[in-house]
């Protein structure tokens, strides 16, 4: 059938073939590609200072007179220190997918991390560094497009950007970091070839770097949850032992021992992506570290062949997407044996780059089907492997694999209590900490231990109805039973009592050692108090006063400064009596005070010598007391008095009479 084909291809001469027909986009189609290196694509200042020309390699099939390919655009790993457009990690992908049709370029992007031991920085401005050249790169295709007159026959509506290692960090973040608020706020964008904010300034500004979707090998992203439902399609592998870059959400280590920042790699990507409901595949390294497309074919042919059901069905939705391996079929050459270890795939070969596997081969245990039967590491002991995360030699109980080798980072003991902190295992020494630091299921054992009480406010005292046994004083506890309220940090035993009606100082009595006095309830709020209704206090309660000279609290007209109505029967100002016209109404005798309202001087006539006066005000101040030394008419001087009502009471013995005198 293959060879019809090709027969079929050779004499049309492979200029006839349609888009999405006969196997474009998904097999290799063309015998050959064209190849066009070096081309300039934009300028920058690499991390010497220097201004640095970019350039990139264009790929082509040869022989295709189709003259709007989809573009796929390659940046190559190598930890943003090295690596090269030319590399072995993009070139047999930049050839492959050219001979099924796509135009593909290579890029090189500025490379340089200044080694220093707080990485973070100068690692995140190497990122961006590749994400503006990759933008200036994407621009600079639609350039030529538009000026040029498209030399390289590209859709330019139809663009996908895959990375490999660092060059996956670069994919990532040209999908997904595409808000101000997500570049990184320890970066200087004014900085010498950091400026230009999300599209940089590496060239080609006016053009859209907008991309269809993205492709990441072995990369992670700063934050997965940059990642929205209406971001691009991606598709991400990922071997799950790989060292380089992490597999899920941890830090990122240079060289592997040297941290760098806390990153999201493919798993995780894979899970926001779901979450959101973003078009995504993610396919398993199974058993693989970091790239081992690189050199191992089968790895290679199956990235190779998952990249392109993927990408052909976004280009051809009329082709199914299938996440899952699909052979890509090579029409232009014979089959032959690339491993030369005498099979053939036809024949049963699993895996024609590694010639020591074939149909027939001694099984061994490596994680591998070396006999291509269809299982791996058959009739070898499979044990049970723990997680040992924090690499202290116990695992984790509650994640393991089997196999009949022990896994990189995996231990054959499950006896690990914390597998985050390497400091817990069963053979550490136990301390004061909190912690079961020897995993005996008991913690701080063998110390002695004191009751400290929850200090919730703070304040230095503990709650006593709620207390620990402990070897040392939590944090947000006192070694004190004695706050009485523990809710607020001005209540208790070192707090001085003030008038609150609390027990501010715990001593169990509320407000206590306070001066007190006698307020008398003013419920027809006239400022006078009902002497019936009182209550003792250190402060002066709502409705209250001081002066208990109200003689109905239910009338605000009637009170010490009421005005009295001449003979109505009503004591309007609590005198005691009735305002008779000019009469005093006492049984002591009868007198009269004149003028009333009165300036200086007022008299009283009818007095008896020997009684005495009491001059008051309205609030029962005495302010005057004089002596009656002359019979009938008497002479008073007021004019050091304050004008307003006053009350002259008269008294003879046990007998008193009162009467109102205005001075005005």
């Amino acid at each position: 059938m293959k060879d019809f084909l090709l027969a079929i291809f050779i004499a049309i001469g492979y200029t006839g073939i349609g888009q999405c027909e006969d196997g474009r986009y998904q097999d290799l189609i063309f015998p050959s590609v064209s190849v066009e290196s070096n081309i300039v694509y934009g300028n920058n200042i690499n991390l010497l200072g220097v201004d640095t020309d970019l350039s990139l390699d264009v790929y082509t099939p040869e022989g295709d007179i189709e003259t709007l390919r989809p573009l796929i655009m390659f940046a190559h790993g190598g930890s943003f220190i090295g690596g090269s457009k030319t590399g072995a990690d993009v070139v047999p992908f930049c050839n492959d997918f050219a001979r099924m049709g796509y135009a593909t370029a290579s890029i090189q992007y500025r490379l340089g991390i200044p080694f220093t031991f707080e990485l973070e920085l100068p690692a995140t401005e190497a990122v961006v560094r590749g994400y503006h050249d990759m933008k200036a790169a994407i621009r600079y295709m639609r350039k030529t497009v538009a000026e040029d007159g498209n030399p390289h026959g590209i859709d330019s509506d139809k663009i996908y950007v895959a990375g490999v290692s660092a060059g996956g960090f670069i994919a990532l973040h040209l999908a997904y970091m595409d808000e101000d608020a997500e570049l990184p706020e320890i970066l200087d964008l004014t900085a010498d070839g950091l400026t230009g904010g999300l599209e940089g300034d590496s060239g080609n500004l006016g053009y859209s770097s907008e991309v269809n979707a993205i492709v990441n090998i072995c990369g992670a992203i700063g934050d997965a949850e940059w990642i929205n439902s209406d971001d691009e399609p991606v598709l991400s592998f990922h071997g799950p032992f790989d060292t380089v870059v992490p597999y899920g959400s941890e830090q990122l280590y240079l060289f592997g021992s040297i941290p760098v920042v806390d990153v999201d790699g493919s798993a995780t990507i894979s899970d926001r992506a779901d979450e959101v409901g973003v078009l995504n595949c993610f396919e398993i390294y199974e058993g693989q570290g970091h790239v081992p497309h690189v050199d191992n074919a089968q790895f290679y042919d199956t990235t190779r062949a998952i990249m392109s059901s993927f990408l052909s069905h976004l280009v051809c939705p009329e082709i199914a997407l299938d996440c899952e391996y699909s052979e890509v079929i090579d029409f232009c050459l014979a089959e032959i044996d690339l491993d030369n270890d005498g099979f053939l795939v036809s024949e049963g070969d699993c895996n024609d780059g590694d010639d020591s596997i074939y149909p027939g081969a001694t099984e061994i245990c490596d994680g591998l089907d070396n006999n291509c039967d269809g299982t791996i590491d058959e009739n070898f002991i499979i044990n049970q492997y723990w997680l040992d995360d924090d690499n202290d030699g116990f695992g984790n109980p509650e994640i393991s694999t089997s196999s009949c080798f022990t896994p990189e980072g995996y231990v054959s003991n499950s006896n690990d209590c914390d597998d985050e902190d390497e400091y817990v295992n069963p053979n550490i020494n136990e301390i004061c900490d909190g912690k079961d630091n020897n995993c005996d299921g008991l913690i701080d054992e063998g110390f002695v231990t004191s009751i400290f009480f929850l200090d919730s406010d703070g304040d230095g005292y503990g709650n006593p109805n709620v207390s620990i046994n402990s070897c040392f004083m939590p944090d947000g506890y006192a070694d004190n039973d004695n706050d009485c309220n523990d809710a607020n940090t001005n209540i208790n035993p070192g707090m001085n009592e003030i008038c609150n009606n609390a027990d501010d100082d715990c001593s169990g009595v509320i407000d206590d050692n306070l001066t007190t006095q006698v307020y008398y309830e003013d419920d027809d709020n006239d400022s006078f108090g009902n002497p019936n209704v009182s209550v003792e206090d250190c402060a002066q309660p709502n409705g209250y006063v001081l002066n208990s000279l109200d003689c109905d609290d239910t009338n605000d007209d009637i009170n010490p400064n009421g005005t009295e109505i001449l003979d109505d029967t009503i004591d309007q100002d609590c005198d005691g009596s009735d305002l008779v016209t000019g009469v005093s109404e006492n049984a002591i005798s009868v007198f009269s005070i004149y003028p009333n309202p009165a300036k200086t001087i007022f008299y009283i006539d009818g007095l008896t010598e020997g009684q005495k006066i009491e001059i008051r005000d309205t609030t029962g101040r005495l302010v005057s007391s004089l002596t009656v030394t002359a019979s009938n008419v008497f002479a008073i001087d007021v004019s050091s008095l304050a004008r307003g009502a006053y009350l002259v009471k008269v008294l003879d013995n046990s007998l008193t009479t009162t009467q109102k005198i205005i001075l005005n």
